[in-house]
Order: structure tokens, then C-alpha cells, then sequence
């Protein structure tokens, strides 16, 4: 996407003539890495991104990106809060049908993944929620973060997801607890 945008340059200016014609309200650049997302917000002046953030990746928080977006008012959409599912506590190190993307993935990466929802489970117990709570909840203790999108394939996710908006926020002990295990880890 960012190369795409520096070799077309026009794209931004028309996307901006849409949005002062009303045509849209905004627009957003979905990010590869944190790295894009400087770039995105630096160069392009992009006002929402996109980037991957969950329990085990938190680049956008380590790299500053977050700061750089409250800093500029630029809105971000956490991806993957779940990632992949592997932080729902629901999915172990498995055999993915072949056209599930993960069946593509390293199985050492598989098994550290799965790995992580034990890791984080005791901060889900104390908190008295579920693992898809505490991963939705952590996203959404960062105030850079507007917004996140959860995987969902069952109504029942739906309603999980929609009622981890009732849940009381994390507290600074337990997001500190969970970038403690983030730092402590290779994921």
C-alpha cells in the first residue's frame, strides 16, 4: 500500500477532493507494519490507520506510533485483537485445514502462539473475564485506539464480543502485567 501510494502520488489528492465533496467522510491506509504507519501519517497525512495490536504484538506501542497518532489526532484501528484466534484461549497448536491461511504458517510459530493464552489467562481469571475480553480490553486501554476488529464466524463470538464492552476496563496493574509478559516473551 505505501509503495503503491508513492508511485502514484495522485491518489491521495483525489481521495481528498472526494472527501471535501462530501463524497466521504474519511479514509485510512491499512498498514503492513508499524513502520507504514509513520510513513502513512508523516507523508500521506493519512487520518485513520489500520495495524495489527493484541496481547503479543505490540509493535505500534513500542515503536511510538500510538504517541504519533494522539500526537497528530489520527484515529487507529486495532487489527487482529485476537490474533488469528489464538488468543481466545479456544484455538491450541492444531492442524489448520489447507485453505486456512494459518495452515501456511511455520508450525514453531503456531506453537508460540498457542502457547500465549496461558500466559495471559491468570489476568483474565483475576480480572473475572474471558480471554477474548482482556484481549479486546487491552486494545482498547490505549487511547490511541478508536476501535478494534475481532474475527467472528459464530453469532455467539458476536455476543461475546459485543458484551466485552460492558466489561470494566483493565486497570494500569493489569495492562503493566500484560506488557510485562509481552516483554518477557518471544512471540
Amino acid at each position: 500500500p505505501i509503495d503503491v501510494l508513492r508511485q502514484s502520488p495522485g491518489v491521495i489528492a483525489v481521495i481528498e477532493d472526494l472527501k471535501k465533496k462530501g463524497s466521504i467522510r474519511t479514509w485510512g491506509i491499512s498498514l503492513r507494519s508499524p513502520a507504514d504507519g509513520e510513513i502513512a501519517v508523516r507523508e500521506f497525512g493519512a487520518p485513520v490507520i489500520q495495524v495489527n495490536f493484541n496481547l503479543i504484538d505490540q509493535r505500534a506501542l513500542e515503536s511510538g506510533l500510538f504517541d504519533l497518532a494522539a500526537e497528530r489526532g489520527v484515529g487507529v484501528i486495532a487489527r487482529t485483537p485476537f490474533n488469528y484466534g489464538f488468543l481466545t484461549g479456544k484455538i491450541g497448536a492444531t492442524a489448520f485445514a489447507s485453505s486456512d491461511h494459518r495452515s501456511r504458517w511455520p508450525p514453531e510459530q503456531i506453537k508460540r502462539w498457542a502457547g500465549a493464552a496461558a500466559l495471559f489467562a491468570p489476568i483474565a481469571k483475576r480480572h473475572g473475564c474471558s480471554l477474548s475480553t482482556l484481549a479486546l480490553g487491552f486494545c482498547l486501554a490505549h487511547p490511541a485506539v478508536a476501535t478494534t476488529i475481532p474475527g467472528i464466524l459464530h453469532p455467539a463470538e458476536a455476543a461475546e464480543n459485543a458484551a466485552a464492552g460492558d466489561a470494566p476496563e483493565l486497570g494500569a496493574d493489569e495492562v503493566a502485567a500484560i506488557r510485562e509478559i509481552y516483554r518477557a516473551h518471544e512471540f
